[in-house]
């Protein structure tokens, strides 16, 4: 084989094996026709998962939206909306301090509203097998003699229709009327909380069951 054919044959070679090293992967055609991917992209690829995976953060103007919601839900002191608001902040943007300080605003001003009710210091109450409107009846008309200003809470029974509600048995001295409030509610597998104007009590939803774990492979 003369020179000139063996050159030829060494350059017909090496352009096969350049072909092949820049050879491209061709996935499956879509309507808009086929989209090629170089070999060795998988890094970027997953890159651009994450990227859309990844929710985009609130907007300040949504940001300061909510904010201005939950200012004018403390100053109306509807202070279980102002918690929703504002754990709906918190899971938009975890890194807002003002959702932490609302939150923490909120706690302060139910403790407050707790305080009376401490500092209202029952002499004595006693029942067996007592209904709960009698007891609460009971706790409105205690609380008009022991308030400074001598004006009664309103206690306000909340509950679906057909509600059973078991009997209040109980026997206290000196106790302050809101760890009779807890001591009630307890017993009776109910809850209350204390609202501007009055103490509401009423029936907890079930907590929802935790969802089931799939089961791993070994």
């Amino acid at each position: 084989m003369s020179c000139n054919r063996w050159v030829l044959v060494l350059l017909l070679a090496g352009g096969a094996f350049a072909m092949s090293a820049s050879a491209q992967v061709v996935s499956p055609p879509t309507p808009r026709g086929f989209v090629t991917r170089n070999v060795g992209d998988s890094q970027n690829i997953n890159a651009d998962v994450s990227v859309l995976q990844q929710p985009s953060p609130p907007s300040p103007a949504l940001i300061k939206t909510l904010r201005m919601r939950i200012d004018g839900l403390i100053r109306q002191r509807r202070y279980d909306e102002a918690e929703a608001a504002a754990m709906d902040l918190l899971q938009r943007a975890p890194n807002d301090e003002s959702a932490i300080a609302y939150l923490q605003m909120i706690q302060n001003a139910r403790l407050a509203m707790e305080a009376p009710l401490q500092k209202m210091i029952v002499p004595k109450i006693e029942f067996r097998e007592a209904t709960l409107s009698d007891v609460l009846s009971f706790l409105h008309t205690m609380s008009g003699e022991l308030s400074p200003d001598k004006k009664p809470i309103s206690f306000v029974f909340h509950a679906p229709s057909g509600t059973t509600i078991p009997t209040v048995t109980l026997s206290l001295h000196q106790a302050p009327m809101l760890d009779v409030l807890r001591y009630i509610t307890t017993t009776t597998g109910l809850a209350y909380k204390v609202e501007p104007h009055a103490v509401i009590i009423f029936k907890p939803q079930p907590k929802a069951p935790p969802p089931p774990v799939a089961p791993t492979t070994p």
